[in-house]
């Protein structure tokens, strides 16, 4: 990898080295903050090696999930991943600008609250949840503010995600789980 200024991630060309698999039209929305989040499928290098993988391009409000986007992202692997290329993308380009060195910590965050919400919540609504929060994220990093993503949003969680709960058993008090 060779890049053209110090440190790297100044310009498109340095994103560009370390992702080579996506179109620098991509890489900008990315910048920009205008990929949608439904869209983070294209940073997925999987996509390129995988020819039954279809492109749908599906329209997303802030608070609706099409079925295109669970067919798109039918599990959390299948998010999660593109989605740590665009913060690696935000991560890079951002501190070479001057963003806080904590940046990543936001993003760990909300990486970590994603896989929990995964494991209490049915996927459509998780999946509708990371939507409607990574646009809000979106309108929020277009003015500079990337500390949003370290957060919550309770409205959100109550609308999208408090009706699908996953049911758990409860158990039984004084009952052991004998196993032969």
């Amino acid at each position: 990898m060779s890049f053209t200024t110090y440190p790297p991630g100044k310009n498109l060309r340095d994103i560009h080295n370390l992702f080579p698999y996506i179109e620098d039209d991509v890489v900008a929305a990315v910048l920009d903050h205008t990929l949608a989040g439904n869209e983070l499928y294209k940073l997925d290098s999987r996509r390129i090696l995988d020819f039954g993988w279809s492109v749908i391009d599906a329209e997303l409000d802030d608070s609706s999930i099409s079925s295109t986007a669970t067919d798109m992202y039918m599990a959390l692997d299948a998010l999660v991943v593109p989605l740590n290329v665009y913060f690696s993308i935000l991560t890079v380009y951002g501190i070479s600008r001057g963003q806080s060195s904590a940046l990543p910590c936001y993003f760990f965050r909300y990486n970590s609250h994603l896989v929990k919400l995964a494991n209490q919540y049915k996927w459509h609504a998780v999946l509708a949840y990371h939507l409607a929060f990574f646009a809000r994220r979106c309108g929020e990093m277009r003015s500079g503010d990337y500390t949003g993503w370290a957060g919550t949003e309770g409205d959100l969680m109550e609308e999208l995600l408090l009706p699908h709960r996953l049911s758990t058993k409860p158990i039984q008090a004084g009952r052991k789980d004998v196993r032969r």
